[in-house]
């Protein structure tokens, strides 16, 4: 599923799949963010031979569970542990205290500290590999979360109020909400930081986002919890607590004037209720961006 990936940090896994997607993982056990049930180390032979595909300090990260699973019982099967008791899988996980582990994962398996991994049946050993899992802390404690970034489709430069940016789910934000939104690892692209302190955005490497330049008399401002941010919004009506939310996309054979009274027929129609009304006319086939689905707006 994933073909690359690194930590960010302690608590965030970064993931790439085929399609240069980025995903975040945070939350959770480190096994669990990291695919790999038994924590086996990154130099491993067994890691790089099913899947590793990064690494996260001295532990290596897997694609997927499956194949980090299929490691570990590849790594029990070698001729170190294979021919061995418990307790040399103990020592590998608690080297200075191997007892304390070894009596844990006896207890829990229901296999004498002395038993030999290769005496064991099929079951036993499947059994013995959960244990295992679960003694790494590969469990669900119910805040994980694995994420598929939205990249920013297009900047839009209204030349006299602050660039807005479209983004993949169809939301127009303002630059300080999608710097927010990145820095909280909630949007892909990159913060660029200018000798003068600003700061502005780039995308990653073959996801360029395109530049959209609209002319400030085509530029409206909406109204949305107490802030103003430019839009490419009209809005028909008055705002009313609870109401739906009613939006009208302009056809682009329409004039700007019937895509008002079109929008004014809807407002009038919910007894004056607030009707979002996209331009979609002349200014859009210069730039070949002619949306035709609703977007929602956050600041």
């Amino acid at each position: 599923m994933y073909r690359l990936a690194y930590r960010y940090s302690k608590e965030i896994i970064f993931y790439f799949d085929s399609a240069g997607n980025k995903y975040v993982a945070s939350g959770g056990n480190l096994a669990w963010r990291i695919n790999n049930p038994g924590l086996l180390h990154s130099r491993s032979h067994f890691s790089r031979k099913y899947g590793s595909i990064g690494s996260c300090g001295s532990y290596a990260i897997f694609s997927s569970p499956r194949d980090g699973r299929k490691a570990l019982s590849a790594w029990l099967q070698s001729k170190k542990y294979y021919n061995s008791t418990l307790k040399t899988i103990a020592t590998h996980y608690q080297q200075s205290t191997p007892n304390k582990f070894l009596s844990r994962l006896s207890d829990l398996s229901k296999i004498l500290p002395t038993t030999k991994i290769n005496s064991l049946s099929t079951l036993e050993f499947d059994h013995l590999l959960i244990c295992i899992e679960k003694l790494c802390d590969f469990s669900s404690i119910g805040n994980e979360s694995l994420l598929l970034l939205p990249k920013i489709i297009a900047k839009i430069e209204n030349g006299v109020n602050e660039d807005t940016y479209l983004i993949e789910d169809n939301t127009i934000i303002s630059k300080e909400k999608a710097i927010e939104l990145v820095l909280a690892h909630r949007l892909d692209a990159v913060i660029v930081h200018e000798q003068n302190n600003k700061m502005h955005l780039r995308s990653r490497p073959h996801h360029s986002f395109k530049k959209i330049k609209i002319n400030a008399k085509e530029s409206f401002s909406v109204r949305l919890e107490s802030q103003e941010i430019a839009t490419l919004m009209r809005v028909i009506g008055e705002k009313r607590h609870g109401q739906c939310i009613w939006g009208f996309i302009n056809g682009i054979d329409n004039t700007k004037q019937e895509a008002l009274a079109s929008a004014t027929l809807i407002s009038q129609i919910a007894k004056g209720e607030q009707v979002l009304s996209m331009q979609n006319d002349t200014i859009w086939w210069g730039n070949r961006f002619c949306p035709l689905y609703c977007i929602k707006i956050l600041i």
